[in-house]
């Protein structure tokens, strides 16, 4: 993925995140107090944790929902699933970029997608852990793409332990010595 198109998904994940429900003429979807804006006919953005309601639902990990996947997550995915299910048309692309934990809702629901025979493309920031290994072998199953952007320290992209990330690229933003550097699979840019 380019960086421009980087650049833009995380302008997308911004605006969402600092105007929450006030983007002019763009609709506006809640799944109890999650939020989602849906950009254009193919790009959704689920907005991070906000309330004390989905701080607590964060550390619903311990339970498991779709998949073997994280409770919280799954829950709001379903309820965002119900509300964008129209959209699911064999064959179209849809691209989810998000950060925190609209991340992990966006991965079970870009499953859902998937599953109804479309294309996904995750692109998250500081996302969570979302499932354990029968989570993974479906999202590879699917072939759903998951460009992962983490800075080097953050404690959200850590957790739960016990669970590994589902990636096809992994992008760790550092500070070091050089000033700010992106490692991926490719190399380290400044």
């Amino acid at each position: 993925m380019s960086n421009d198109n980087l650049l833009k998904y995380w302008d997308y994940t911004r605006r969402v995140r600092d105007s929450g429900e006030h983007i002019k003429g763009l609709p506006i979807h809640k799944a109890g107090s999650d939020v989602a804006v849906v950009f254009d006919e193919n790009t959704i953005v689920i907005d991070g944790s906000d309330t004390a309601q989905e701080w607590a639902s964060n550390l619903m990990f311990l339970r498991f929902g779709m998949k073997g996947t994280h409770s919280g997550f799954a829950l709001a995915a379903h309820r965002f699933w119900e509300e964008f299910k129209h959209m699911a048309v064999d064959g179209k692309t849809f691209i989810f970029p998000c950060y925190s934990r609209g991340a992990g809702i966006a991965q079970i629901l870009a499953l859902k997608f998937a599953e109804a025979g479309c294309y996904c493309n995750i692109v998250s920031f500081g996302s969570p852990k979302v499932g354990g290994k029968r989570f993974r072998e479906e999202m590879a199953k699917m072939c759903i793409s998951h460009v992962r952007v983490e800075m080097e320290g953050d404690p959200v992209a850590k957790l739960p332990m016990w669970w590994k990330h589902y990636d096809t690229d992994h992008v760790l933003i550092a500070n070091n010595e050089k000033g700010v550097a992106c490692h991926t699979k490719y190399g380290e840019y400044l």
